[in-house]
């Protein structure tokens, strides 16, 4: 018997993402490290690296 569509969209999400680390983790971090890459002020670079922590310490805490 054939396996679903979702099943198969389930089972290349997690062979493509770190093992133990969500999806939306991974991307979400990511985003945020380019923002900081690309901010033009000194706020900005305070801003990303404070959501950057905030997420990182969320990782953990899961």
């Amino acid at each position: 018997m054939p396996e679903d569509k979702g099943e198969l969209a389930k089972n290349l999400d997690s062979e493509l993402q770190p093992s133990g680390t969500p999806p939306d983790e991974t991307t979400a971090l990511s985003q945020v490290e380019e923002r900081l890459v690309k901010a033009n002020s000194s706020e900005d670079v305070v801003l990303w690296t404070r959501v950057r922590g905030e997420i990182i310490r969320q990782n953990g805490e899961i």
